[in-house]
């Protein structure tokens, strides 16, 4: 048997049987197998005698091409000519060559009944082709208008997403750790060079320092009121300063050795403390000392993970978020309790965590390489997304934006609702970076500010701290 196939239609069931007699003749058998009494059809067709009848069949130099012919097949039809005959007409996918009909000679027919019922079947399957066909045809116009609305989507996403390298910070400073962006506009950046720095945000030019602010590079700053200050330093202190730039600074509070080793992140919170993170595992939380606004103690320490904490944010009244390389935490602001633990986190840079609203958060993890937009309250992840680099900063402009920063120095922008990657800019590395002691340190971008005038500083290390603003322009999204 080279050959074999059911037609089932509705409750009758024909099988079509071809098979090889000899080098010569093939052998064509159908049978009806259901409902009605056993009728079996079979010729031995000739093949030298069909090669002389239907010219097409000259196509095909000898039995083994007439047979792949067959098996090809696309559809085989059953047609009653008249009392004697019958036409089985077979379909194939070959290129050029119409229907095949083989005429079926001297064929009594036991039973015209299956012979019309079949017909009328294959008739109410036309139908259902037809129909079929027509509901394709419709689907294919949808596709096209959805494509078409993909377009213009693409469109406004191209305008609002793309962004353009528009200028650099006056001074050469290509080791900024952190800027903090103040009530009034201007910014702070804090760096490797112990240096805090005061630039105008209309003109993004530096009008005052303040030189040698820590022993150390300093890590970190954050803002208690609009005219104080907090900064953290691999030299383990925490400084609070009163400013009123360009006119006055004033030390006003130095606790030394508030970790045992190099702090990386310090937040104030809606409850006036300080909390702090540092290499040697742990957080603290700093109360201010009563009767003095901007003098703090010391009044718990946790042992958080088994690894640096670098990140850290708070998410409300209640709640602060704690990362490192084993995850992040959430906890009671009161109690000091890990409420939710996310082991899929991996948080080893302090701008690597970034607050939504009171109840969500973006992070990154490194195993499986994803940003994720996280719940508190529903304690799930809520949109996730591949990003291909190692995460070391991640942030949300006005236009509800999501802009990673990489050691790669590749910035990524993706659509807040889904995450979706719409656009990708390379930052080109100028030089090499070295610490302190010597030691060269890796390209990283380490954050994102947006200013008033809704222009974006990217900043870090090894990079042309540039400030990016919208400029539309075409470029192909991702």
């Amino acid at each position: 048997m080279i050959y074999q196939e059911k037609i089932k239609l509705n409750t009758e069931t024909f099988q079509i049987t071809i098979s090889k007699e000899n080098e010569k003749e093939i052998k064509c058998n159908i049978k009806q197998i259901e409902i009605f009494p056993q009728i079996e059809y079979e010729l031995i067709l000739n093949f030298n005698e069909l090669k002389k009848n239907h010219k097409l069949i000259s196509f095909f130099p000898d039995i083994n091409l007439f047979i792949s012919f067959i098996i090809e097949k696309k559809n085989i039809r059953i047609e009653k000519k008249n009392e004697n005959e019958i036409n089985l007409t077979i379909k194939a996918t070959m290129e050029n060559l119409k229907n095949v009909e083989i005429k079926i000679p001297k064929i009594k027919l036991n039973n015209e009944k299956i012979i019309s019922l079949l017909i009328e079947k294959i008739l109410n399957l036309e139908k259902v082709i037809n129909k079929l066909t027509e509901n394709l045809n419709e689907t294919n116009e949808k596709i096209i208008e959805l494509k078409r609305e993909n377009l213009e989507l693409k469109k406004e996403l191209n305008e609002k997403a793309n962004y353009i390298l528009y200028d650099t910070l006056e001074d050469e400073e290509k080791k900024i750790n952190q800027i903090l962006l103040l009530p009034n506009g201007n910014f702070i950046s804090v760096s490797f060079s112990k240096k805090i720095k005061f630039y105008n945000g209309k003109n993004k030019k530096l009008f005052f320092l303040i030189e040698n602010a820590h022993e150390e590079s300093i890590t970190n700053i954050c803002l208690i009121d609009n005219n104080h200050i907090g900064t953290c330093s691999r030299d383990k202190s925490i400084k609070i300063w009163f400013i009123d730039i360009p006119k006055n600074y004033l030390l006003i509070e130095h606790i030394k050795n508030a970790h045992e080793d190099r702090i990386l992140n310090i937040i104030y919170t809606s409850n006036k403390q300080l909390i702090s993170c540092s290499s040697d595992k742990s957080i603290k939380i700093w109360n201010q000392i009563k009767g003095n606004e901007y003098l703090f103690q010391n009044i718990i320490k946790i042992i958080a993970d088994t690894n640096y904490i670098e990140s850290i944010i708070e998410l409300n009244n209640n709640i602060f978020v704690s990362g490192g390389k084993n995850g992040i935490k959430f906890w009671d602001s009161k109690t000091f309790e890990c409420k939710f633990h996310f082991d899929k986190a991996f948080c080893l840079c302090w701008n690597s965590l970034f607050k939504l609203n009171n109840d969500e958060i973006l992070t990154w993890g490194k195993i499986e390489r994803k940003i994720y937009r996280i719940s508190f309250s529903q304690k799930k992840i809520i949109s996730e997304n591949i990003c291909d680099g190692n995460l070391k900063t991640i942030f949300v402009n006005s236009d509800n934006f999501v802009f990673t920063g990489c050691d790669d120095m590749k910035i990524r922008i993706y659509t807040l609702d889904k995450l979706k990657l719409v656009n990708v800019i390379n930052v080109n590395q100028l030089f090499n970076i070295y610490d302190d002691d010597g030691n060269i340190l890796s390209s990283k971008i380490l954050g994102f500010v947006e200013l008033k005038d809704k222009s974006i500083i990217c900043f870090g290390r090894a990079c042309e701290n540039g400030i990016y603003m919208k400029d539309k322009f075409q470029l192909n999204l991702i």
